[in-house]
C-alpha cells in the first residue's frame, strides 16, 4: 500500500479515508490527528436512513467517482433531482457516501465585471518552507508509468482535452511538463501563478505593498524553480 503525498490509495473518494481511520483505531488504539469531513457510508443502514432523511442538506457521491461526476449537491438540487437520487441510494446504497456541505475557502479573480470569488482546489505539487520551494515527487507519481495511468492523471485534473491536442501519447515526461510548466495549459502551475500575478496587477492600487510583493516574489520564485526542476 502506498500513501505518497498527493497519491490516492485507490480511487474511491472519501470512503477510503473512513475505512483507513477505522483500521487505525482498531490496530493501534489511536485516533487520527487530522480531522476529516464527517462521512456517511450509505452501505450502513443507520447512515443510509440519515442520508435519505437529510439529503437536501448533504452532498452525496459515488464511492468510485471523480471530477464531480455522479454526485448530488443537496442544497442546489430541485425536488425531482432529490427524488431520483434517493431512488439510486435505495437501489444501490453501497455505491454511495454522503457528507455535509462546507463553506470552502475562496480566492479573488478578475472577472468581466470586476473581482469575484472562486473556490480554491489545492493539491500538494509544490511545498513552500522557509528554506525554499520543493516539487514533491509524490504529487505526480504513479505506480506504473503506463499510458492508462497518466491518462487518468490528466483526466482527473480536467486537462486531458488540451493535452490530446498537443501530444499523441501519454507518458510521464510530457504529462508532468504539461501539468507543471506548459503555458499552453491554463491550469498548469506556472499559468495559475502568472494569472494570479496578472489579477493582482489589475487591482494593484487596492493591494498593500506587502501583498503585492508577496505575489510578485512567489511568481518569480516559481518561474525559477519550474525551469530547473
Amino acid at each position: 500500500m502506498q500513501n505518497i503525498i498527493g497519491k490516492a490509495v485507490r480511487p474511491i473518494e472519501s470512503e477510503a479515508y473512513e475505512i483507513l481511520r477505522a483500521i487505525q483505531a482498531y490496530e493501534y488504539s489511536e485516533k487520527a490527528i487530522l480531522k476529516n469531513v464527517q462521512t456517511f457510508r450509505c452501505s450502513e443502514p443507520d447512515s443510509l436512513k440519515y442520508v435519505l432523511d437529510n439529503l437536501a442538506d448533504l452532498v452525496a457521491k459515488e464511492v468510485h467517482g471523480s471530477g464531480g461526476y455522479g454526485m448530488l449537491v443537496g442544497p442546489a438540487a430541485n425536488k425531482n433531482e432529490l427524488k431520483n437520487f434517493a431512488n439510486k441510494l435505495r437501489k444501490n446504497p453501497s455505491n454511495y457516501i454522503a457528507q455535509p456541505t462546507l463553506s470552502l475557502s475562496t480566492v479573488p479573480i478578475f472577472a468581466k465585471k470586476g473581482l469575484a470569488p472562486r473556490h480554491d482546489d489545492l493539491r500538494p505539487f509544490v511545498l513552500v518552507s522557509p528554506d525554499g520551494m520543493n516539487i514533491t515527487p509524490g504529487g505526480l507519481t504513479r505506480s506504473k508509468d503506463t499510458e492508462s495511468e497518466w491518462k487518468s492523471v490528466l483526466t482527473t485534473s480536467g486537462v486531458r482535452n488540451g493535452y490530446d491536442k498537443k501530444y499523441d501519447a501519454y507518458c510521464a515526461s510530457d504529462a508532468i511538463d504539461y501539468l507543471l510548466r506548459d503555458t499552453d495549459n491554463p491550469s498548469s502551475v506556472i499559468s495559475s501563478i502568472e494569472n494570479a500575478r496578472t489579477n493582482a496587477r489589475m487591482v494593484r492600487t487596492v493591494l498593500t505593498t506587502e501583498v503585492w510583493e508577496a505575489v510578485n516574489e512567489t511568481w518569480m520564485a516559481f518561474r525559477k524553480t519550474l525551469k530547473t526542476c
